[in-house]
């Protein structure tokens, strides 16, 4: 059995984790002198630098909100509509880009509510926009496991768009798409280093 043919079973399976089939794709990438092919698989086994564009699947879906406090009162835990926030800085409050290797995609895909982000640089954003009498405490955001497992179904997929691009220059009918998209948006928010698992 090919290489190929075995990466696309470990796929096929319930059983195989993201890593190994990487790891596969590495060695099938040596054997068929893809250096785009390596490129990709080395950034998503070891993750991407800041100089590097991501793919879509890596630019995480937010849930921000807010704790404010003052004048004898305390409001906490209030999802930040993205009304109250200045359109310059709404791709700031709605995704991250997620560059770290896809090992820790996998520790924190396992989390069983997600993962909570601090973003004390947010506060003066929306300072003064929700509770006008009120200081903005504490800002955060939260990330919900479905978006890391979004990050180890994609990676997968890979090996099929290979096997369809060999198939079409055997006479295979034509129409797949092109895929992986690797472009990054300057105004996305950074993964940030302040992650915390929710238990």
């Amino acid at each position: 059995m090919s290489l190929l043919r075995e990466i696309q079973g470990d796929v096929a399976g319930s059983g195989s984790d993201t890593a190994s089939v990487l790891r596969k794709c590495k060695i099938l990438a040596a054997r068929l002198g893809s250096r785009e092919f390596a490129s990709w698989v080395a950034s998503e086994l070891d993750g991407y630098a800041d100089s590097q564009s991501i793919p879509d699947y890596r630019r995480l879906s937010i849930t921000h909100y807010a704790s404010f406090f003052g004048m004898g009162w305390e409001v906490s835990k209030q999802a930040i509509p993205l009304q109250v926030v200045p359109a310059e800085h709404h791709a700031r409050f709605t995704f991250v880009e997620f560059r770290e290797g896809i090992a820790k995609a996998e520790s924190l895909a396992d989390s069983k509510h997600g993962v909570t982000i601090a973003r004390p640089e947010l506060a003066f954003v929306i300072q003064g926009k929700m509770y006008p009498q009120l200081q903005c405490q504490h800002v955060w955001g939260e990330i919900s496991p479905i978006e890391f497992h979004q990050i180890l179904s994609c990676p997968k997929s890979y090996p099929g768009f290979l096997a369809r691009r060999r198939g079409r220059k055997s006479g295979c009918r034509r129409g797949a798409a092109k895929w992986p998209a690797s472009t990054a948006r300057k105004t996305t928010a950074s993964w940030a280093d302040s992650t915390t698992a929710l238990p």
